[in-house]
């Protein structure tokens, strides 16, 4: 937090403060209180509201993290619609490190606000921090099925499932979710994605379908060559394994290496390179 001198609070407004800390959860009081205050006698809750979020911010920019929780808590009493209350409420929670009172907060939050790709975010980002790898999933993949155009999310979906070895949940991305729009450097790692995913369920035919449209990407990535040869071995089809090996030994005849292993994977099979 930063500040702190600009966003001091005046002595009236820490009376309001502590009137309302006292109040704790009585909306009727809340608003009595706020009223009573000079500029603020016909306020109605949306306006008593927002008067009490800049409050809130004021002593979250000073660090007193405990009021800030209460005034953002007294914000969502006054007008149940204020999103940015919900998400700083959160965030107040998160500092004080009360990780299960934040995920029981931001629960009835996304409960309340379905399509607030904002709160499935703070949501998703505490699940994967308590471990909970599968419930972060769903609700990423509920940001896209939201906005389907979101590629940083899409990207961010399937590096955290692959962090987490969830390939079958990959494989199954690809039917769920369509490919948003995305630069040619990422459609590579979107593809080189897939093709890891359906390597390790043994879905080889997808495999080697995604391998080849990352190459048109990069068709020099070596890695991406060996791993087709791989694919190909599994399935028993030596002579096109042979072309991947031959096709390494093309990028990079200089390496001594990819002939050695081109040679002996010929050996192994009784090929012949021609």
């Amino acid at each position: 937090m930063s500040g702190k001198e600009d966003e001091s609070l005046t002595p009236e407004e820490w009376a309001l403060v502590n009137a309302i800390l006292y109040a704790e959860e009585d909306a009727k009081q809340i608003r009595q209180i706020v009223q009573s205050y000079k500029i603020k006698r016909d306020a109605n809750d949306k306006s008593v509201a927002l008067f009490l979020f800049s409050l809130g911010e004021k002593l979250f920019t000073r660090e007193n993290v405990s009021s800030a929780t209460k005034l953002y808590s007294a914000c969502i009493l006054l007008d149940p619609s204020f999103v940015d209350a919900y998400l700083r409420k959160a965030e107040t929670l998160d500092w004080r490190e009360d990780f299960d009172k934040e995920r029981e907060f931001l629960e009835t939050a996304v409960e309340r606000f379905p399509n607030r790709s904002d709160l499935l975010r703070e949501l998703a980002n505490l699940l994967d921090l308590q471990h909970d790898y599968s419930g972060a999933a769903a609700h990423y993949k509920k940001m896209l099925e939201i906005n389907p155009q979101d590629g940083e999310t899409y990207l961010k979906l399937l590096q955290f499932l692959t962090d987490h070895q969830m390939n079958s949940k990959i494989t199954r991305l690809v039917d769920e979710i369509p490919i948003p729009p995305l630069t040619p450097r990422d459609l590579f790692r979107v593809f080189n994605f897939f093709v890891f995913a359906f390597e390790a369920t043994q879905l080889y035919e997808r495999a080697l379908e995604f391998a080849d449209k990352a190459l048109k990407y990069k068709p020099k990535r070596i890695a991406l060559w060996e791993k087709k040869a791989k694919i190909y071995t599994a399935l028993k089809q030596y002579s096109k394994a042979l072309q991947c090996y031959n096709q390494m030994i093309l990028i990079k005849p200089q390496a001594k290496k990819y002939q050695d292993i081109r040679d002996k994977f010929v050996s192994k099979h009784k090929l012949s390179f021609g």
